[in-house]
């Protein structure tokens, strides 16, 4: 179930089953592991969806967009990043993958005042911050919302890979 901060704490946020299209997907983090995976590889889609999903859209008057083919182009402190947010109801996601280091970081939360972005942007700031630009603001986690113990997290410390992808 997804959720939303009412006056009276936590109430249940319903889905919009009528929509159609750019909603209503479900799916788990090993699923979108595997499809930001697959931004390395381009094993589905192959070559020419991967350039398609990196072709920067134009406007009319000549300037680019940061939208291409469904993902939003940008960086994160000096480290190019494909990267896809979403919401529906209560449920909130982040995507991000960093094709310089072949790697990325999923935020899935089920209550609508989650920062999926600032967590997303923590998480790649805890295990990839020694390849981003010291000198670039953080954009991250804010101490206030997500505070967790370097000690707790040195038991996930390490290189993690799909099943079956490469090596």
């Amino acid at each position: 179930a997804s959720y939303y901060l009412g006056e009276d704490g936590l109430r249940v946020a319903a889905l919009h089953l009528a929509n159609s299209g750019a909603t209503s997907m479900v799916s788990t983090a090993e699923d979108l592991a595997r499809w930001l995976g697959n931004l390395g590889t381009h094993a589905v889609g192959g070559p020419a969806v991967a350039r398609m999903m990196r072709e920067r859209g134009t406007l009319a008057s000549g300037d680019s967009l940061d939208y291409a083919l469904g993902v939003t182009l940008d960086e994160h402190r000096g480290v190019r990043r494909v990267q896809h947010p979403g919401s529906d109801a209560g449920f909130r996601t982040f995507i991000g993958y960093y094709p310089d280091l072949d790697a990325g970081v999923v935020a899935l939360g089920n209550v609508a005042s989650f920062d999926r972005q600032g967590v997303a942007d923590g998480l790649a700031e805890l295990f990839f911050g020694d390849e981003m630009d010291a000198r670039k603001p953080s954009g991250g986690v804010d101490d206030a919302e997500v505070v967790i113990p370097t000690a707790r997290l040195d038991a996930f410390a390490g290189r993690y890979q799909i099943p079956g992808g490469p090596v």
